[in-house]
Formats: structure tokens, sequence, C-alpha cells
């Protein structure tokens, strides 16, 4: 399977309220031209996702918007458990338990935020990466429930 794992665009300065940060002009350019690059990524299997797993807050939500513009994706699910303060090792466990269930499962985006994406990169992979994820940045990996994944690229957008 094929994850990526993606930090939502540049948003707005927290002044109030962090769930409801905007993205940027900017922010919405790099989530294009991230989508982008997953399209490419996924030629192979149509150039779409199966699945896009996406943080509840607005600036997660608009990330994923102008991906779909450039990829589409077949599912989308508001996920509670990859927000900034999430534990990797529950989405890891939600993730392995969305493949059992679901073994044609072949791509996934999670859009999230620091630090959770470079903790739960760190997890996936049984590496300890310490990646730090620009805005509107992606690493893919390659993953197989049960066993460490690899790094198979990675997106700076500019």
């Amino acid at each position: 399977m094929l994850i990526f794992i993606m930090r939502h665009g540049e948003a707005e300065p927290n002044e109030w309220d962090d769930k409801s940060r905007m993205l940027t002009a900017l922010g919405r350019k790099q989530s294009s031209q991230s989508g982008i690059w997953m399209r490419q990524m996924c030629e192979s299997a149509g150039g779409e996702i199966d699945l896009a797993l996406i943080s509840p807050y607005q600036r997660t939500q608009q990330t994923f918007e102008c991906v779909s513009a450039e990829i589409r994706s077949k599912d989308r699910l508001t996920c509670e458990d990859i927000v900034p303060s999430s534990d990797p090792s529950d989405a890891l466990i939600y993730l392995d338990a969305l493949y059992e269930t679901q073994p044609n499962l072949q791509s996934v985006l999670l859009v999230s935020h620091m630090p959770f994406v470079s903790y739960f990169l760190d997890s996936i992979c049984r590496h300890h990466y310490s990646m730090l994820f620009s805005a509107g940045s992606i690493a893919a990996v390659r993953y197989t429930p049960g066993r460490a994944a690899s790094l198979a690229g990675q997106f700076l957008p500019e």
C-alpha cells in the first residue's frame, strides 16, 4: 500500500482558534502542487487515491480540496485521530484495521499537521527520521501491515 503523509499548506497565523485557521494563497498553491505530484506517483493506479483521511481542522480540509482538484480520491473520511496532538500508534492501528477490512486498498492520503506527521512517519517506518515537514510537503511510504514501511519519495512544494 502506498501512503502519502501530508502536512497542510501554509495557514494563517494562530491568533484565536487553531482549529479554524484558513489556508493562505500560498498554502493553496502548495497544496495544488502536492496534488500534481501525487497524481504522477499514482499514474499506474489510474491517477487516483483509494482513500483520504483528513484532520477535521479547517486548513487540512481546505488542503484536501486543493489536492482533490489535481487527483481524485475514491473515498474520504474526516478523522479525529490525526490532529496535532494525536498518538501516531492509534492512527497506525486504525490504518491496519482499514487494510484488514479492505484488502484492495492500494493508496491512502493522510492530511494532517506537525508534529503528528513527523511522529507518524517515524512510527510507520520504525525508524527515527525526525523529518520536519514544511507546509504542503509529503512523504510517500510503501507499507504492508505488520512490517516497517519504506520511504518511497518526498515532495516539497515551492
